[in-house]
């Protein structure tokens, strides 16, 4: 992900290394390429006797999308964006989650015990029922950041103004959610993996249907997927990928931390997604018990 900086500020880079062959252009162009190789299969007919239920099968099929939505350069970036996007991201929040979890022997057995009560029946929506699994990977999301890099936001019409500035319209502004998660007058302590934060909620009344409301007083600084117009089309699938992952690994299997120490996780560098010090190993566990033997 660290060319990902580069071609933000440089975009012709991006094209550049696209007319490179294979050999040169490295492991990412070389995806895209096999991404671009079986999205055509599947827009072809040809992938008879393998999975159907991608999807890129159900793109194809179905009878909402128009023809100009189907193309194979249209799908085939869309297939590259999902792993970019959503490869890189849920695997680092996923990393800060373990470490932080089976550092603290205390909150990892809460976890476990929460998944317990669910017994085999272990679904996504059941999951975010569960309070301290739930905050833990929020905090985990705070911690992570998602995406380190400033994106650019511009309101095209209309000049905006901010205390006692005013933006000319048309002008690019860029923002950091890391700036946000790590505010200290928002979050006390901002390093410290401390869940227990998102537990205290307030609840209230929805003024049409008048159903209970949950609602967390951090909840508007919470913005790992952005928000409004813009907020991130994986934000359900990368909660999906969480909670599951969690779910299931922590289930099966007992882990120890194995020369890792918090270094490996924090945010050192900035690739568009959060990085650690450079020569950090990332978190490595011990499988020390297989409970699924």
């Amino acid at each position: 992900m660290s060319i990902t900086t580069i071609v933000m500020h440089f975009p012709i880079v991006y094209t550049i290394l696209s007319w490179l062959p294979s050999s040169l252009a490295g492991p990412v162009l070389g995806h895209h390429r096999n991404s671009r190789k079986q999205v055509a299969r599947i827009l072809n007919h040809e992938d008879v006797g393998g999975r159907q239920d991608t999807i890129f099968h159900e793109l194809r099929d179905s009878s909402l999308l128009p023809p100009e939505e189907k193309t194979l350069k249209r799908l085939a970036d869309d297939g590259n964006i999902m792993v970019g996007a959503g490869g890189e991201t849920t695997a680092q929040t996923l990393a800060v989650l373990f470490y932080h979890l089976l550092d603290n022997p205390k909150m990892l057995s809460r976890v476990k015990d929460e998944i317990g009560t669910l017994g085999e029946d272990i679904t996504w929506g059941r999951l975010e029922t569960l309070p301290f699994l739930s905050a833990a990977v929020t905090e985990a999301l705070r911690l992570s950041s998602v995406v380190t890099s400033r994106l650019p936001r511009i309101a095209p019409n209309e000049d905006m103004k901010f205390q006692k500035w005013t933006i000319p319209a048309g002008t690019p502004t860029s923002m950091s959610y890391y700036l946000i998660h790590y505010s200290p007058e928002i979050f006390p302590s901002p390093h410290e993996f401390n869940p227990s934060r998102w537990l205290m909620e307030s609840v209230s009344k929805d003024s049409t249907t008048g159903d209970a409301v949950r609602k967390h007083r951090l909840d508007k600084y919470f913005v790992p997927f952005c928000k409004g117009t813009r907020i991130c089309l994986g934000m359900n699938l990368a909660y999906a990928e969480l909670f599951l992952t969690t779910a299931y690994i922590l289930k099966r299997f007992d882990l120890e931390l194995y020369g890792t120490t918090k270094r490996d996780v924090e945010i050192k560098r900035d690739h568009f997604v959060a990085a650690a010090a450079a020569g950090s190993k990332g978190i490595r566990v011990v499988v020390t018990h297989d409970n699924g033997e």
